[in-house]
């Protein structure tokens, strides 16, 4: 007789999940590497968010998110945020050897912490990914849902080389060893479902050059420095043009304050909302190089992975793991730096052939961002984890 081959581990992986927007790219990608191993049991929302959350009005679902066609993927809508029988349910219920969690915002703490809790009073083991370590917005809030998770965890993996000594400390005390690192994947599944019609205009006038600035506009990211900045060299550059792309998260006012009367004015492209993804393609395509200028963070950046996807060159600050991306330690900037930033953005635009080097080191870069590596090491860490006879009953 032959042998029986060896059951194939089964995950519960919670996250976002289109045609819900969250971190869905990444979620997809994830899911994706991890199926060529593993049973994945998608765990996800049919409600993410009540619509009041959202500054600026409710997102908009997705529906242009490429396909997931794989027999090892499973996808279930059992989550609402007003329904915490469903969070419960789901936990003590859904099927799997492991729970993964994926932790990005502080409004599903709830959510997160029933599921983790239900799925350990059966015995079972979770892990936890933190994308945000502190949280963009409202901090200390933020970090202590984290260290809530934390304590819930059986792992904890970032994406973050160098997190900080608290997180650190915290998980070594949680789950008796250091976050574990695992990179962030290349973020390249746009042009699976790009949308380039025919119909559309170009979004530069011909000749042009273009800086962009992608992703939701909140008050970490940094666009009132690349404003600053633009006004710096606007004049020394006159056939580069600014693409603004993404959805308000804050009022307008104190930015168009600092564009209303400048000579490059009718230089900078508006599109103040959220970009699907079908058409995330198209304004990376218009871009000569790609900005990120943001002020603190504590994460690494799905825009940076956007652009390493496709091989933009790319100015980064020097927070989170921005730097990661951009290994030429010139267009590393200091945060909210405007001259130093200008001056980065000047000798890429201006130095002939840098554009050309700069798109050289992205490769370079992304190369070691890939979706298979991450997929092996998140495989290990669910091995150990199971293999561990520690259940950590006492934090329950």
């Amino acid at each position: 007789m032959g042998q029986v081959p060896p059951r194939q581990m089964s995950v519960v992986f919670l996250g976002s999940w289109p045609p819900t927007p969250g971190i869905s790219t990444y979620c997809v990608a994830c899911v994706r590497s991890l199926a060529a191993f593993v049973y994945v049991h998608v765990l996800t929302f049919s409600h993410m968010y009540p619509d009041w959350l959202y500054p600026r009005g409710p997102v908009p679902n997705d529906v242009t998110f490429p396909k997931t066609d794989s027999p090892n993927v499973r996808v279930e809508r059992r989550l609402a945020w007003y329904n915490p029988f469903g969070w419960i349910w789901s936990g003590l219920s859904v099927k799997g050897d492991l729970l993964h969690v994926q932790c990005w915002s502080l409004p599903l703490g709830p959510v997160l912490a029933t599921v983790m809790l239900c799925f350990r009073l059966r015995g079972k083991k979770c892990v936890l990914t933190a994308h945000n370590l502190a949280g963009h917005d409202k901090r200390f809030a933020y970090r202590w849902m984290t260290a809530l998770l934390i304590r819930l965890s059986h792992a904890v993996i970032t994406h973050l080389h160098y997190p900080p000594d608290w997180f650190s400390k915290l998980a070594i005390r949680a789950t008796g060893q250091a976050p574990i690192y695992v990179p962030h994947g290349v973020l390249d599944l746009y042009e699976e479902s790009a949308n380039r019609r025919a119909s559309d205009a170009p979004l530069l006038p011909e000749g042009a050059r273009g800086i962009l600035f992608f992703g939701a506009i909140r008050p970490y990211k940094g666009l009132d420095t690349l404003l600053e900045a633009f006004d710096l060299v606007a004049d020394k550059i006159p056939d580069v043009h600014l693409i603004i792309a993404g959805r308000l998260w804050e009022p307008w006012d104190d930015y168009e304050s600092l564009i209303n009367g400048r000579s490059w004015r009718d230089r900078v492209i508006f599109r103040l909302d959220y970009i699907p993804t079908a058409e995330v393609a198209r304004y990376f395509d218009a871009a000569d190089l790609v900005v990120l200028p943001y002020k603190k963070f504590e994460s690494q950046s799905g825009v940076a992975l956007s652009a390493a996807g496709m091989k933009k060159p790319m100015i980064v600050t020097n927070v989170g793991g921005l730097p990661n991306l951009q290994t030429d330690e010139q267009y590393v900037v200091p945060p909210c730096d405007a001259p130093r930033l200008a001056a980065a953005i000047e000798k890429a635009m201006t130095l002939p052939g840098e554009l050309a080097r700069m798109k050289k080191v992205t490769e370079l870069a992304a190369s070691a961002h890939s979706w298979e590596e991450a997929a092996e090491r998140m495989i290990e860490v669910y091995r150990n984890v199971l293999a561990s006879k520690k259940t950590r009953s006492e934090v329950l």
